[in-house]
């Protein structure tokens, strides 16, 4: 799908452009997505989030905008509100009927947007748009995510959109534009990998070279696809789970669930375990086979697990997943386990003031299961909420998920270091010094 017509599959390419200092991380201002949110610093904040498009308070939701996350609806908006102000200064829009939206990322003071048809860079404010990528005529994206330090960019697509062994990923420096590492599913690298590729996460920094985990999907009834660690140098290391998994924030254990009843989006099985990536060891397990089973989010330590059990109905999983769900956490450190009385009160105590709260009755999980930042309010798309920062409304938007934070240069105040993402950047797109000609 990213691949162009003389690209070969079975190939790798190493793609080093001559050496710049802007494609430096430490050269590259970094603007990253916070897991949460992040706390709102006294002076230039700038809170970024995309929502439903055409949808605000007096406006009627998308036509069968039905459900959630930045998929589910012909179109999107991006909204970029300063807490300053006290006003949104910018919104522009990304996806159509024809390409729908994928995702929205922050890197580098700029938005980065991904559509079923192209990924495209610009402004905080829409303007001066850079085209990163686009489809073949019949290919598609799926996925994109943007490293930590803002410097890079992974994309994973197809070549041909019904095709899934056209399936690659692409890495592009996001300052330089030079295109990283292309990989295709058919390289010998991933000859043990079963199923096509489907997203796509960096891993957090600080584990050597820069590397992401490609998730993996197939249409076979009963059969767990792959995932692969991929090094920016090439380096891939397939892991075979036994059913699907929920990345934790370190990127070095996930939470496994087989004995599969519930798939195809209602995800369910009768057994739960959290295992080390690289060698597969157990680290905690479930021990009682009778219920059922389904992860719902880690805590932002990677200490804890939430996840949800259910009485399986027999009958169908339709008639299981319809049965109220219990919510239990495990500290991974010392096993235990205990009931989970009101998740948003164990949200406040995960996140402080880094939490984005919407006017949902129950906001759902912070993170999904690739770390990605999760819809605010999961369980209802298309009615209004009104969003906070702070303590401060930022907007009312129907099906709104958070992009990011952006604080200008010159703030004191560090990043928390148990929530990444409050970004300094002395070149934001809408900083004092071009911030006057942005429409809101």
């Amino acid at each position: 799908m990213l691949a162009v017509a003389a690209l070969t599959f079975a190939a790798c390419t190493l793609e080093t452009p001559s050496a710049t200092p802007t494609d430096s991380p430490t050269a590259a201002p970094t603007t990253i997505p916070l897991p949460g949110g992040g706390t709102v610093i006294p002076g230039d904040t700038l809170v970024v989030y995309t929502a439903n498009a055409d949808v605000g308070a007096g406006a009627s939701p998308t036509a069968g905008a039905t459900a959630t996350g930045d998929q589910a609806v012909p179109a999107r908006t991006v909204h970029v509100y300063d807490v300053t102000q006290g006003k949104q200064v910018a919104s522009f829009g990304f996806g159509t009927k024809d390409d729908p939206p994928i995702r929205a990322a922050l890197a580098n003071g700029q938005v980065i947007t991904a559509t079923q048809r192209r990924v495209t860079s610009q402004r905080l404010d829409g303007s001066a748009p850079r085209s990163i990528y686009v489809a073949p005529a019949s290919g598609e994206v799926l996925d994109m995510d943007v490293s930590a330090d803002g410097a890079l960019l992974a994309i994973v697509a197809r070549s041909e959109a019904k095709n899934a062994a056209t399936a690659i990923v692409r890495v592009n420096y996001l300052v330089s534009g030079g295109r990283a590492l292309t990989l295709g599913i058919g390289d010998p690298r991933f000859a043990n990998f079963q199923g096509t590729f489907a997203d796509v996460h960096w891993q957090p920094p600080g584990r050597g070279t820069p590397s992401f985990v490609i998730g993996g999907a197939t249409d076979e009834e009963g059969h767990t696809a792959s995932s692969a660690i991929v090094s920016v140098d090439g380096a891939v290391q397939v892991a075979q789970p036994s059913g699907p998994t929920w990345l934790a924030p370190a990127g070095d254990t996930w939470a496994v669930i087989d004995n599969l009843v519930c798939t195809k989006g209602r995800l369910a099985g009768h057994h739960l375990s959290v295992h080390e990536i690289d060698s597969d060891k157990v680290i905690w397990q479930t021990d009682d086979a009778t219920p059922l089973y389904t992860p719902v989010e880690w805590s932002p330590d990677g200490d804890v697990l939430i996840y949800a059990t259910r009485p399986d109905a027999q009958s169908s999983c339709d008639a299981s997943v319809q049965v109220p769900a219990q919510l239990y956490q495990v500290d991974l450190k010392s096993g235990q386990v205990s009931a989970v009385a009101d998740l948003n009160a164990l949200h406040q105590k995960w996140y402080g003031q880094a939490l984005v709260p919407a006017s949902c009755p129950v906001r759902g999980p912070v993170t999904d299961r690739l770390q990605h930042q999760a819809p605010l309010c999961p369980a209802d798309s298309s009615s209004i909420v009104t969003i906070s920062v702070g303590g401060s409304e930022v907007g009312k938007a129907a099906g709104p998920t958070l992009t990011g934070i952006v604080t200008e240069s010159g703030s004191a105040t560090p990043t928390p270091t148990n929530v990444p993402g409050t970004t300094t950047s002395a070149n934001t797109a809408m900083d004092r010094r071009t911030r006057g000609t942005v429409q809101s």
